[in-house]
């Protein structure tokens, strides 16, 4: 595993490990990517005179994943002797189709004369929430072999990671990380090798400055915001968390109780997300109560037809329902007696959510773009930092991103200033590429996106970053900032701008802390799964924001090198890593490594 932090270079090392195999030994690899990143991967592997043996890390997950590997390689899966994996801590779920298709992908199809491809992970943020990412990327690597490294006294993998996150201490970790990764961030390099080059230009790394943009969330929602939040975090019953309350027993079940707990799990979250939209735009946060409102009318018309309607089959199949399907689609959801729960509270709690819904749309249906006033923020920063530099704009949310693209575009004052946006929902992962393309040739002045962007692009070109909502991922502030701050950056100064609620900040911090605290409580007692896991908000998150607030260039830093608990002693030089790994028996030449790495 290659793990330096961002920018520093990962997709160079793994390009000289590919020349070993492909180039001088001649022996098939294949790279796995995100679907944005083909064309960076592509170009990479031309500039090796070699064939392009690409395979998404999306089409792995489809269900003709064989089929799909098999032509990217242009043959034989046995005779694959290097999997290279980028982004890999997106591989961190072991119930993902990606997961068990890679896994199987190795294990199954690609055996040599008994002997398994070797595989390199890169990725800059293997842990992204808990040291659990980490340890199903091993899985990968060993797969599942809890007693590969048996030899340096871990006699169980699972036992060893357990009593690590139970100790609260991942620098325990440092062990196990030398003996399959390396790791070196910014800090280190510059200490380290003061002198390096790459190409004959010696290394050098912008500053980072940060910056605040300051606004009043109450003035953006014209004296709503506490009313608003009051409402999402107290009045609201949110009785379709818990439905199972409504039970007509003396007392549920254990399962009961847990399935219970989970959904009240739930319930926080969708709590927790309301409130993060509300901070992110106005828009995002209308469309997400006007969809709640919508679900809540229907799982209540479905109750009385006794089917249970999820959240999920409701977005997948109701925004297009018809006669002709509706039958198919009553066949799919779970039947309910409710017969057997108490209907009259039930349906009045439902009813009461949905008269406060409907309440809070209506106030913020009132407020628009020209009353918004973070939006009005946006804009006078926009104008002033075009005029000397490319900007990068961050959000979270593909609602918000329309909203502030649509009112920016649509706003004269930027008529003469190229503007685009990148989101999931530009389905074509070419067309993402070509739209970074034209903002690294200086055809586009300011890139918005989601975090679809933060990942392996590289944006080096802009000076300026802004990020319009609060972090609520340090993960992915990392990768965000790390998107422009990058080895190679023409700049000596990189500015990263953040969005703050200025008045609100800690009250708003308060209220999402409360709610989070009632999840782990939650997942103490019964245990929740990673899907409800991986959308909590880290303790330390609430003490980075604040920092950023207070403009604290150091935690960047601070955060890159706590991603596996801070052991300075496993930030080691490659070459030294290569040597220390005779046991493993890695046949690459060293000759190799050192023109490529010279001097890093």
């Amino acid at each position: 595993m290659v793990a330096d932090s961002v920018g520093l270079g990962k997709t160079f090392i793994a390009k000289r490990v590919i020349e070993e195999f492909g180039f001088y030994k001649r022996q098939r690899f294949l790279i796995v990517c995100p679907a944005q990143l083909r064309e960076m991967w592509g170009s990479a592997v031309k500039d090796l005179i070699l064939a392009e043996s690409i395979l998404s890390q999306e089409e792995l997950a489809s269900n003709d994943f064989l089929k799909k590997a098999g032509h990217a390689v242009g043959g034989d899966l046995s005779g694959v002797a290097l999997i290279v994996v980028d982004e890999s801590h997106n591989f961190r779920n072991p119930l993902s189709n990606r997961w068990e298709n890679l896994f199987t992908l190795i294990s199954d199809h690609m055996a040599r004369e008994g002997e398994r491809p070797y595989i390199l992970f890169l990725t800059a943020t293997p842990i992204n929430n808990t040291i659990w990412d980490l340890f199903w990327q091993v899985m990968l690597l060993v797969l599942e072999n809890r007693k590969a490294f048996l030899r340096e006294g871990i006699t169980d993998l699972f036992k060893f990671f357990k009593d690590i996150d139970k100790e609260g201490e991942p620098s325990l970790l440092n062990d196990l990380m030398n003996e399959i990764s390396i790791r070196r961030n910014r800090e280190y390099i510059k200490q380290n090798y003061p002198d390096a080059e790459i190409n004959g230009r010696k290394i050098i790394f912008p500053e980072r400055l940060l910056e605040n943009i300051n606004y009043q969330l109450d003035g953006t929602y014209q004296g709503l915001y506490r009313d608003i939040s009051r409402t999402i975090s107290e009045e609201l019953t949110m009785a379709y968390y818990k439905i199972l309350e409504y039970r007509k027993v003396e007392k549920l079940s254990r399962d009961e109780e847990m399935a219970l707990g989970r959904m009240v799990a739930l319930g926080g979250i969708f709590r927790t997300i309301l409130l993060k939209r509300l901070e992110s735009s106005v828009d995002a946060f209308r469309k997400s109560v006007s969809r709640h409102v919508e679900f809540l009318k229907k799982l209540k018309e479905y109750l009385e037809r006794g089917k249970l309607l999820t959240k999920k089959t409701f977005y997948k199949y109701v925004s297009n329902l018809d006669e002709e399907n509706e039958e198919e689609f009553l066949e799919e959801l779970e039947d309910i007696h409710i017969e057997d729960y108490r209907k009259g509270e039930l349906f009045g709690d439902i009813e009461k959510d949905i008269a406060l819904f409907n309440e809070i749309r209506d106030k913020v249906t009132r407020i628009d773009a020209e009353a918004d006033a973070k939006l009005k923020g946006l804009k006078q920063m926009l104008i002033e930092l075009s005029r000397n530099g490319q900007v990068v704009i961050f959000t979270y949310y593909a609602d918000t991103l329309d909203y502030i693209h649509q009112n920016i575009t649509g706003d004269p004052q930027f008529s003469e200033i190229r503007i685009e946006k990148i989101s999931g929902r530009i389905a074509s992962a070419k067309r993402r590429t070509e739209i970074v393309n034209d903002f690294m040739d200086g055809k586009i002045d300011v890139l918005m996106s989601t975090d679809v962007l933060s990942e392996g692009m590289n944006l080096q070109k802009a000076r300026y970053l802004i990020n319009y909502d609060l972090h609520w991922n340090p993960t992915r502030m990392i990768q965000r900032a790390g998107r422009i701050d990058r080895i190679g950056s023409p700049f000596e100064k990189i500015y990263v701008y953040n969005f703050f609620p200025e008045e609100e900040l800690e009250d708003l911090l308060r209220l999402v802390e409360i709610l989070q605290n009632k999840i782990r409580n939650i997942d103490s007692s019964i245990g929740l799964d990673a899907t409800v896991l991986g959308e909590e908000v880290n303790p330390k998150v609430f003490g980075i924001i604040r920092r950023i607030r207070d403009q604290d260039e150091t935690v960047f830093d601070e955060l890159e090198r706590e991603v596996f608990g801070g052991g300075e002693r496993f930030y080691q030089p490659l070459m030294e890593y290569l040597k220390s790994r005779r046991r493993r028996n890695w046949s690459l030449s060293l000759s190799g490594y050192t023109a490529g790495l010279r001097g890093i």
